[in-house]
């Protein structure tokens, strides 16, 4: 089984540029590209830690975002929509904290963590 046959989900991966000034030296001007629209897999962990301020253990919700390798993004990037397997699509969800290269021999697949932006 390979590993495109696990990208279940499809995503949308928005990328915000900003000019650096207007011409009367005030802030730039903002807009969004599109850098990624295409399957993808969204994994939602939880674990357990120990919280040291009230001394009992927390659980904490980890997401990861697999993509194909041919995949562009970068941190910071915006996750703008998951349409998940089941029909739910969440929108605005998730900015890109870390991004991670995968590999074997070659490169296989990209993992980023994700963080919550609602």
């Amino acid at each position: 089984m390979s590993f495109d046959s696990h990208l279940i989900h499809t995503c949308t991966i928005l990328r915000n540029t900003e000019t650096a000034e207007d011409r009367f030296g005030g802030p730039g001007t903002q807009s969004s590209v599109t850098v990624y629209t295409g399957v993808c897999r969204l994994v939602e962990k939880q674990q357990r830690v120990y919280s040291s301020e009230n001394a009992q253990l927390v659980a904490v919700t980890v997401y990861k975002l697999f993509l194909p390798v041919n995949a562009l993004v970068q941190d910071h990037d915006l996750v703008s929509s998951i349409a998940l397997e089941d029909g739910i699509e969440l929108e605005n969800a998730f900015v890109i904290k870390q991004f991670l290269n995968r590999r074997g021999n070659v490169k296989r697949f990209v993992s980023v963590d994700l963080e919550r932006t609602t």
